[in-house]
């Protein structure tokens, strides 16, 4: 076990992607936007594909979209929108401008996921009561008397895929991320999650409070918001990753296949000086893959694939060979689960054969190799 693991593929996901003025406006009794006391550039978002293309992974990016509504189907949306007699974003909204960032996004290089409209409930006059849009509660947040309207979070995805649909966003939206945590209770998580599957979500990443860091629940892998190496401050733009601690540990509390940060935390106030952080981001992201347990997926999919067979895989030994029960996985799987995964070997022990699948060579590092497993039986034998 100490020289073979089943390496957790991480992949970087920023919250807040999509605001135009980002700075926080709570004292004014609107949202907390991106936190970036200036207004998104260009450059923000070419960030992301830079970034992308530096670390050979795509970005998930959670946006916010309330303020890409060029058609005004917020207006008159109580509870939605800060301004729901007023709202009029179709006469502010710089459509040249917007169009050269959907464009931007569009090149391939994030995973969109659904994070919020304008990120709050608010009432009926149009101040933010609070930043949970999803649900409601009574109370203290975390005292467990959450308030969920099926028919409510229905009007509030269907709102938000109008907007996505009326900039002709071509990637199917497959992940979901909850504005200022999830609700406490199991029962709305189901009910959420049987919801976002009738829109086509099946990842939904949080603060869930299971022991696990997966958990399929009605057809969603739910896991959880990694912190691993520490927390960022949500408003911390220009943020040193160098500062940070390793992704992966094998005494964490949690290994997750999702970084959560926040786009703000990677932006320069001078957006023009953007690109001078690519490194730096990059650099850390180097060498957290040569973290023995660790790695970096392509992409969402591949990095919630390989972190179902990081949870639920029984590894044995039997003399110079390691066996692999996927049996386990096989239960828990999604209907798109993909037979691969990675195995990571350290230098000195070499596959020979793969009993149950093909094994080939997926990245050599300092210490240890890793190699890509395609089974075609719910049990490999490895021999060394």
């Amino acid at each position: 076990m100490e020289n073979i693991k089943i390496p957790v593929a991480t992949v970087l996901e920023m919250d807040d992607v999509g605001w135009d003025n980002g700075r926080d406006l709570r004292l004014i009794g609107q949202a907390s936007r991106s936190g970036l006391p200036r207004y998104h550039a260009l450059e923000d978002y070419e960030f992301l594909n830079q970034l992308s293309e530096a670390t050979g992974s795509n970005i998930a990016v959670a946006l916010c979209l309330g303020d890409w509504d060029k058609e005004n189907f917020l207006r008159g949306e109580v509870g939605v929108t800060h301004d729901p007699n007023g709202w009029d974003r179709k006469s502010e909204i710089d459509l040249k401008k917007f169009t050269r960032y959907r464009d931007t996004l569009e090149k391939g290089h994030v995973d969109y996921m659904v994070h919020g409209i304008l990120h709050g409930r608010y009432t009926a006059e149009g101040k933010c009561i609070n930043e949970h849009e999803w649900y409601e509660y009574d109370g203290r947040y975390g005292e467990g008397k959450e308030r969920f309207s099926e028919e409510d979070f229905r009007h509030r995805l269907d709102l938000f895929f109008k907007i996505y649909d009326s900039w002709g966003f071509k990637q199917k939206i497959r992940g979901f991320v909850v504005p200022c945590s999830l609700p406490w209770s199991e029962d709305v998580q189901r009910r959420m999650c049987k919801i976002l599957r009738e829109y086509g979500i099946i990842y939904w990443a949080d603060n869930f409070k299971f022991p696990e860091t997966l958990r399929v629940m009605e057809g969603v892998a739910c896991f959880k918001w990694g912190h691993n190496g520490g927390k960022i401050p949500w408003d911390a733009y220009d943020f040193d990753p160098s500062v940070l601690g390793d992704i992966y540990a094998d005494d964490a509390e949690e290994n997750s296949c999702l970084r959560g940060t926040h786009w703000t935390n990677f932006l320069r106030f001078n957006p023009e000086n953007n690109k001078k952080n690519v490194a730096h981001w990059a650099e850390y992201y180097k060498i957290q893959s040569e973290v023995f347990g660790g790695a970096m997926a392509n992409n969402l999919a591949e990095g919630v694939n390989q972190l179902f067979y990081h949870e639920f895989t029984k590894m044995s030994f039997d003399g110079n060979s390691v066996v692999l029960d996927f049996s386990e996985v096989e239960k828990e799987k999604l209907e798109c689960h993909k037979n691969e995964l990675l195995v990571s070997f350290k230098k000195g022990i070499t596959p020979k054969s793969c009993a149950g699948g093909e094994i080939s060579l997926y990245e050599e590092h300092k210490e240890f190799n890793t190699y890509k497993i395609v089974h075609t039986a719910s049990r490999v034998t490895i021999k060394n």
